[in-house]
């Protein structure tokens, strides 16, 4: 893993207001141009800029595979593949994608203490999943990371959950067991500092941000208050 204080931040085009990094390193983002019935306008990155894609969005997840899962303002799952736009089943707030394949989701309208209720995609509809969340992320092997309502880390442990320490904001997985969070507290312009697991703990990188995507240990995506969009990577060697 590169570490973590070699990181160097370089802005590049365009504004945004989601982002996502799929293991075949594909990146995607939701910009400011909003269609009020479904989202904001989609872009995937084509150095060295955005190309737009049709559709529209409020959250977004890529897939290893080169798919984009979506959910627009009405709470409606989509699937981008090669063949066009595929509607699938169940309504989600937030939806995330492992590097194994794996797709989970947080519902759009069933609530429990700390959040919206689980689902793992099946290839054919959403099976339920203990626990409840507002923020997701899934690792490399599929492990789900979530963000309760009062900020607590937890990990999937076989059947059930492992709390984490610290508290977050939001959280991206990566590849290679990359994770990543943005803590719970903001500063007075909305931004919050950025942070990367070491298997033990939250080690601290650099800079703030407003939402994070992580690809591998030196592939990190984020905006700042502005929408800008930073990319991390790895300084050359002096």
């Amino acid at each position: 893993m590169t570490a973590l204080d070699s990181f160097v931040w370089e802005q590049i085009p365009g504004l945004a207001h989601e982002l996502s990094i799929g293991a075949d390193g594909s990146m995607w983002c939701l910009g400011l141009g909003d269609f009020s019935s479904a989202g904001y306008s989609i872009h995937r990155w084509n150095a060295p800029d955005w190309e737009h894609v049709a559709g529209a969005a409020i959250k977004i997840a890529a897939a290893p595979d080169g798919s984009l899962w979506t959910i627009d303002r009405q709470q409606r799952i989509s699937r981008l593949t090669a063949q066009g736009w595929e509607p699938l089943p169940g309504l989600a707030r937030e939806i995330a994608c492992g590097a194994n394949g794996a797709v989970w989701c947080l519902s759009a309208s069933d609530y429990a203490p700390g959040g919206a209720s689980i689902h793992i995609w099946n290839e054919f509809d959403w099976e339920h999943v203990d626990g409840a969340a507002v923020k997701i992320g899934i690792a490399t092997d599929g492990t789900a990371w979530i963000v309760n309502s009062a900020g607590q880390i937890f990990r999937r442990s076989g059947e059930g959950w492992e709390l984490m320490p610290g508290l977050a904001s939001e959280i991206a997985c990566g590849n290679s067991g990359f994770v990543c969070c943005l803590s719970a507290s903001a500063s007075p312009i909305g931004e919050h500092s950025i942070h990367a697991w070491n298997g033990a703990d939250w080690d601290h990188i650099s800079g703030n941000a407003v939402k994070i995507a992580a690809g591998t240990a030196d592939q990190l995506l984020i905006t700042d208050s502005l929408y800008r969009i930073y990319r991390a990577h790895a300084a050359a060697a002096v």
